[in-house]
C-alpha cells in the first residue's frame, strides 16, 4: 500500500494512512486465518488445517485463551496426549464456550472499521483499494 502512494507522488499524510491501511490489513488477514483455521474444514481452505494447533503456536486466539484463562490450554494439550483430531475438537469446543472465537470476530469488525475509516479519508479515489479490503474481509480460506 505504502510502496503505491509513494510512486503516485501523493502527499506525506496520505503516503501515513496508506501505510497504516497495509499494516492493518496484514494484521488483519493473519487473525482471520487464525480464526479460519479454527472455525472452517480442509476442504473448504483447501490446505491442512491442524498444523498450528499441533504445533502449539501462539496464534491470537491461543493467546487470547491464555491471556483469558490461564492453564486452560496446557490442560486440553496434557489431556488429548497428542490426539490430533481430539485436540481441535477440544480447542475448538473451549474457544466456542469461552466466548473467543465470538471475542475474535468482533476484533476483526473492528479493525475493518479502522481500515474503511482511514480510507474514506483519502480525498482520491480508492475503489481498487476498497475492493482488495473487501475481497480480504469476506474471504472463506
Amino acid at each position: 500500500m505504502e510502496m503505491g502512494s509513494l510512486i503516485a507522488n501523493v502527499d506525506i499524510d496520505t503516503v501515513n494512512k496508506f501505510r497504516q491501511i497495509g499494516l492493518l490489513i496484514g494484521k488483519v488477514f493473519q487473525i482471520q486465518d487464525d480464526l479460519l483455521e479454527i472455525t472452517s474444514d480442509t476442504k473448504t481452505m483447501g490446505k491442512s488445517l491442524s498444523s498450528d494447533i499441533l504445533l502449539n503456536k501462539k496464534t491470537y486466539l491461543m493467546i487470547q485463551l491464555d491471556i483469558k484463562h490461564p492453564g486452560v490450554l496446557d490442560d486440553i494439550y496434557k489431556s488429548c496426549d497428542g490426539d490430533a483430531d481430539l485436540l481441535k475438537k477440544q480447542i475448538k469446543k473451549v474457544l466456542m464456550e469461552l466466548g473467543i472465537i465470538d471475542e475474535t470476530r468482533k476484533y476483526i469488525e473492528c479493525v475493518f472499521d479502522d481500515i474503511y475509516s482511514i480510507i474514506s479519508s483519502i480525498p482520491t479515489s480508492n475503489d481498487n483499494v476498497i475492493e482488495l479490503i473487501d475481497f480480504i474481509k469476506n474471504r472463506k480460506k
